[in-house]
């Protein structure tokens, strides 16, 4: 079957057919059902801060920054987005499918 993987990394995630956004604050990342449900897209939010031109951070004020992989030429630091993907929640990591500003 057809994999799911960033184009920004070498992690693999299994197939599923029609995955499920699913909204998250950020603290939520750390607990530990997280290790068990990785077949879903994730969205979370937050103030933006670029790192270099494939990541940038997210922080939603919980207490957890998220880094981000994706091209970030148009991310502007201290603007708030919401970014969906495929979450590594160990490295609090999140492989963006897409990010959108919303201010």
């Amino acid at each position: 079957g057809a994999y799911l993987t960033s184009r920004y990394s070498s992690a693999t995630y299994a197939p599923r057919q029609n995955p499920s956004t699913v909204g998250l604050n950020n603290k939520a990342v750390l607990d530990s059902v997280m290790k068990t449900a990785p077949n879903f897209i994730w969205k979370l939010w937050g103030k933006a801060t670029v790192v270099d031109p494939d990541n940038f951070t997210i922080d939603d004020g919980s207490g957890v920054i998220i880094t981000v992989n994706a091209p970030a030429p148009n991310v502007e630091d201290g603007k708030f987005y919401s970014v969906s993907g495929i979450l590594d929640a160990s490295s609090k990591t999140l492989y963006s499918q897409g990010y959108t500003k919303h201010n």
